[in-house]
C-alpha cells in the first residue's frame, strides 16, 4: 500500500509541476501580438520604480491578480530608435493563473509593451510573460527596433 501512496504522490506532484506550460516568450512574436491587437501599444525601454504591489497570500491555492501603480523612466522606441524620453506612471497588472503570476520587476532594466489608454499607460504581464523583458540585451533592442521598421529578416529570433 505505501509505494502505491508514494506512486500516486509523485504523480501528482508532477502533474502540479508541468500544469503551467508556457511557450519561451520572444520579442519578435510579442511585437507581433501587440501590433495586430485592436488596442493601442508603445514600446519603451528603461526601468520601473517605486511600485508597491500588494503582498501574495501565502496560504490561497489560487493567487489573485494585482494591480498598482509605478514609475515608469525610460526612453520610448520611434523609427529612429529608443530616444524619445519617457517618464510616466503606469498602471500594472500582474495576471495570476493558480499559483503562477506574472511579474514586472522594479529597479532593473526592462524592455515593455505598455498599451495607451485614456487614463494613461499600463502594463498586463502574465504567468508565461511576452509584455516585459527583463534585462533586454542590445540585439534584443535591435530587434524590436527592426520589427518596428518592418525588417523582418533583422527581427525574427536568430535560428528561427
Amino acid at each position: 500500500m505505501l509505494p502505491r501512496l508514494v506512486c500516486v504522490i509523485v504523480l501528482l506532484c508532477a502533474a502540479q509541476a508541468q500544469a503551467l506550460s508556457c511557450m519561451q516568450s520572444d520579442i519578435a512574436r510579442s511585437f507581433e501580438r501587440f501590433d495586430a491587437a485592436s488596442e493601442r501599444y508603445i514600446v519603451a525601454f528603461g526601468r520601473f520604480e517605486g511600485g508597491d504591489p500588494p503582498p501574495h497570500v501565502d496560504d490561497m491555492p489560487v493567487q489573485p491578480d494585482r494591480m498598482y501603480q509605478a514609475s515608469f523612466k525610460g526612453y520610448r522606441l520611434t523609427r529612429n530608435g529608443f530616444n524619445r524620453a519617457l517618464s510616466e506612471t503606469v498602471t500594472v497588472h500582474e495576471v495570476c493563473l493558480s499559483v503562477w503570476c506574472g511579474a514586472v520587476p522594479m529597479n532593473i532594466p526592462v524592455l515593455v509593451f505598455l498599451q495607451t489608454t485614456e487614463h494613461g499607460y499600463e502594463v498586463e504581464e502574465n504567468a508565461c510573460g511576452g509584455a516585459v523583458f527583463h534585462n533586454p540585451s542590445k540585439a534584443d533592442l535591435a530587434r524590436v527596433h527592426a520589427c518596428l521598421i518592418g525588417r523582418k529578416d533583422k527581427c525574427e529570433a536568430p535560428g528561427g
